[in-house]
């Protein structure tokens, strides 16, 4: 029996892509290794948490933060946590790794993207001094470092000489497929299937919202006659000046912009599959979840020109310059824009990705 420890705090709350990939992966990895022992070291027990202790091979334990931030508490009560219950293989779901550890425990590291070098602005100053300071180190220490896409794989080599054993990419939801029945769903929105683009993310600089609304308010202004833009999405960091130009949006132009912040995975794959585009225009991602998403709901991607998105859509997407993508993304805000055919994705199941991380953690 292998003793498995997790960092499972990002199981807490389920509200961003890091949850949902510890959450969909620990779900099949438990059940391929009947016979470990899972240990879920959280901050706190919540609803989604509790969802392991079906598993009679997994056990919760709170280790109390004393509100002294995640970053510390991973250097302290986790790395303490992992010594008393002797651990014999350790996943970093946070890319935060226990720099004082057993000799003997194997570390694995999920290394998301690298926001804190390319874009340090869109994050918290606490959060980007950690990671500066720390990452480069725990990153050296990891005995195995698994990229969630090929394109953060090219980075940790071009940025630290580092080479990574596997690319696990981000799981697709099971509430997430194409849904045919859309019409009631679209109604509740006052949504017609086809006659609308969509774009998913938080609400933060890096995502680029504001350029995006500005696009569309430029050519409405001209007279265009434009799909409605569907934002989905919440929370964020530094999101003062967006949710001011989304509201005066809303107020100015209604009917050409809508603001979704609770819609569930359920209604999601509705409002994916009756998307006419979905659109991601962000900076920089890691990977780019929500045009892999779309893809499976059999909707058309419009993305700027980066490897990690080239990746999420499979190269079978409308792609950006991303000096000039607020130029070229304007002929298909229009009605009667020309639509992209959907090829049939070819996603690794969520089980496949599971196995990479079991062989990690062996």
């Amino acid at each position: 029996m292998t003793k498995i420890g997790i960092d499972a705090s990002p199981l807490q709350s389920l509200s961003g892509g890091i949850s949902y990939y510890v959450f969909f992966i620990l779900d099949e990895l438990i059940c391929l290794n009947e016979e470990d022992q899972f240990f879920l070291f959280v901050e706190k027990v919540s609803d989604q948490v509790l969802y392991f202790n079906k598993y009679s091979n997994v056990t919760i334990l709170p280790f109390s933060t004393f509100r002294l931030g995640h970053s510390i508490w991973s250097q302290t009560m986790l790395a303490f946590a992992c010594w008393k219950y002797r651990i014999d293989a350790f996943w970093a779901t946070t890319q935060s790794v226990p720099l004082i550890k057993r000799s003997t425990m194997k570390t694995v590291l999920t290394l998301y993207d690298f926001v804190y070098l390319l874009h340090p602005e869109t994050m918290s100053p606490y959060q980007r001094i950690y990671f500066k300071v720390f990452l480069k180190w725990m990153l050296r220490t990891a005995n195995v470092i698994l990229p969630i896409s090929k394109g953060t794989q090219i980075k940790l080599e071009q940025f630290y000489g580092l080479k990574s054993m596997d690319v696990i990419s981000p799981p697709i939801k099971r509430e997430i497929y194409y849904r045919e029945d859309i019409e009631k769903v679209l109604n509740k929105y006052r949504l017609s299937r086809k006659e609308y683009v969509i774009t998913i993310g938080t609400f933060e600089p890096r995502k680029n919202l504001v350029g995006l609304i500005k696009v569309y308010i430029d050519l409405l202004s001209k007279g265009a006659s434009l799909y409605p833009l569907v934002m989905i999405g919440k929370g964020g960091w530094k999101n003062k000046e967006i949710l001011k130009v989304m509201s005066n949006a809303l107020k100015s132009y209604p009917g050409q912009f809508m603001q979704i912040t609770d819609a569930n995975d359920v209604d999601l794959a509705y409002l994916l599959s009756g998307a006419r585009y979905s659109i991601l225009v962000s900076k920089y991602e890691g990977y780019g979840m929500p045009l892999a998403e779309s893809r499976v709901c059999k909707t058309a991607t419009i993305c700027l020109d980066q490897p990690e998105m080239r990746e999420a859509t499979e190269n079978n997407g409308v792609f950006l310059n991303p000096n000039f993508w607020s130029e070229e993304i304007r002929e298909y805000l229009k009605k009667d824009s020309p639509l992209m055919q959907v090829l049939e994705p070819q996603y690794e199941s969520n089980k496949a990705k599971a196995l990479k991380l079991a062989a990690a953690l062996k």
